[in-house]
């Protein structure tokens, strides 16, 4: 996962200034997080034929392959428009006078549609207030937007309270790794276009009694939901049977359709987790370490 890059597409979107180190400035961290994605979506509203494409899934997979498909859509459109818009200015006369489509009695569409993002997460940022307001109003909180694969798929996995968590420590990780390097170069001070993101996140974990040192729910990885319950029970009771593993999982509305702790741990996450941290003594299962 590559957290500059997560920083700029937060930062792009958090201000206007075409310099960098200003956007820094104004990272701060995510309060609440939602699913970009919801079915039925309106895809497309073509505005050659007014046809409104409707998109619908049941899975990832379904979903993926829609948005693909969609996307093709909206680029051909697009193409078209881009090709429409210079036969549109080479009709206009030389008069130096603001010309509309209608004047020229030109009516193909040229304006550009923006394609959809494949792996979008929906983010809200910690409230704050406008430096340049002098009576310190709030900054409307608007909904931003990350599009990356790898967190979007932990995204799904370890559920929206946890990843936030997950997220800002992340993010927080990347920040110290500059204020360390500012550090030793000599160039730490409330100048550093680091400074004040790095109190914004400090302030954000202490409000909330997180530790930054800690891992995400005490886990090393971002583990899937029904993961984590495996190893808390082995945390709580030790090593224990598969079956009784399956039997107090089940008391917890585990789905009917596992019955092996390793149909549980299918992701990338959770097979590196089930081959490294879990010890199988045939049907028996424990934790390596006490994590």
């Amino acid at each position: 996962m590559d957290t500059h890059s997560i920083i700029k597409q937060l930062t792009k979107q958090l201000s206007n200034s075409p310099l960098e180190e200003e956007r820094i400035t104004e990272l701060r961290p995510i309060d609440f997080v939602m699913d970009y994605y919801r079915s039925p979506l309106l895809g497309f509203d073509d505005p050659r034929d007014k046809k409104k494409h409707i998109l619908e899934w049941s899975s990832e997979e379904e979903r993926v392959k829609e948005f693909k498909r969609i996307n093709k859509a909206i680029q051909q459109y697009n193409d078209e428009a881009d090709s429409n818009r210079e036969e549109f200015f080479s009709k206009l006369p030389i008069d130096g006078k603001i010309h509309t489509r209608s004047d020229v009695g030109f009516e193909k569409p040229t304006i550009p549609t923006s394609v959809h993002p494949l792996w979008a997460i929906t983010c809200i940022l910690k409230l704050s207030r406008d430096k340049n307001s002098k009576i310190g109003q709030l900054i409307d909180p608007s909904p931003l937007y990350i599009d990356e694969q790898i967190l979007y798929q932990i995204f799904l996995e370890i559920g929206k309270d946890e990843f936030v968590e997950y997220l800002n420590k992340e993010i927080f990780k990347y920040i110290q790794s500059k204020v360390q390097s500012a550090i030793k170069k000599g160039a730490w001070d409330k100048n550093n276009m680091w400074f004040e993101p790095n109190i914004k996140f400090l302030e954000w974990f202490d409000s909330r009694g997180i530790d930054t040192q800690s891992k995400s729910g005490g886990i090393s990885n971002p583990l899937s939901k029904w993961a984590k319950e495996v190893v808390n029970i082995l945390k709580e009771y030790g090593e224990m049977k598969n079956n009784d593993i399956i039997i107090v999982l089940n008391k917890k509305n585990l789905p009917p359709s596992y019955n092996h702790i390793s149909q549980i741990f299918k992701s990338k996450f959770d097979r590196k987790f089930y081959e490294e941290e879990l010890v199988n003594n045939g049907s028996y299962f424990s934790l390596k370490t006490s994590k």
